[in-house]
């Protein structure tokens, strides 16, 4: 689906509301996460090439131009503000040279380009822009594509820089609000203090659909249990 509208960098890029970045995408841990796939395309970690570390995340099985990886809006910015997008791209090889493009689908109806570059197969180069969240958005994505229907290509150091979603007070990105670092091997801490919705985009205590709680025995609160 083409972009309606055009936000990418044309010269010194906008301010942002924050230094701190809302995403930040290495791979280096083995993982696309929060980069899914969109139109059925294979999304996965990959050492073939990277352009920091050792890993990055290869997009193939595209047979249409909006088909790729994407992210959700909601959770990860904030409707009305700023951000500036960077990451560095480059194609598989034998990909002839096509155009990678970062774009936002709001509300999953207007397409709004927030950076292109054009790539190829044989050195990484850098996607940057500039992008504002249209103030009523409530739903949609933010998605790497490609000009190329088939192209498949790689991304690597993804940042994007801005304001955080309000309830990220603990430093993880999710907006859960909480820090799992000290949940051990307990299912129930580790429900409790990083929840999955049901949909992947709200807190598991607010998305199922039956009261969720916790059970604690007086004998765990006293100080002798508690050593």
């Amino acid at each position: 689906v083409p972009p309606t509208a055009l936000a990418e960098d044309g010269g010194t890029p906008a301010a942002t509301d924050a230094a701190a970045p809302v995403v930040s995408s290495t791979f280096e841990d083995g993982s696309t996460a929060p980069w899914v796939s969109r139109g059925g395309t294979t999304v996965a970690v990959s050492n073939t090439q990277s352009h920091g570390g050792t890993s990055s995340m290869l997009v193939s099985g595209r047979t249409a131009n909006w088909h790729g990886a994407e992210t959700p809006i909601v959770g990860t910015l904030v409707p009305g503000q700023n951000y500036r997008v960077s990451a560095w791209v480059r194609l598989a090889e034998g990909t002839a040279p096509t155009d990678v493009i970062m774009t936002a689908a709001e509300n999953n109806e207007d397409y709004v380009r927030m950076a292109s570059v054009s790539a190829n197969d044989g050195s990484w180069v850098q996607l940057t822009g500039t992008y504002t969240v249209g103030a009523g958005v409530t739903s949609g994505t933010l998605y790497f594509e490609a000009g190329a229907d088939n192209a498949s290509f790689y991304v690597d150091d993804v940042v994007i820089t801005g304001a955080a979603p309000a309830g990220d007070d603990d430093g993880d990105g999710d907006n859960d609000g909480a820090d799992t670092g000290n949940t051990g091997t307990c299912p129930a801490a580790q429900a409790s203090t990083k929840p999955t919705g049901l949909d992947g985009t709200e807190s598991l205590f607010a998305s199922v659909p039956f009261p969720l709680g916790a059970a604690v025995s007086a004998y765990a609160t006293t100080e002798e249990a508690a050593r």
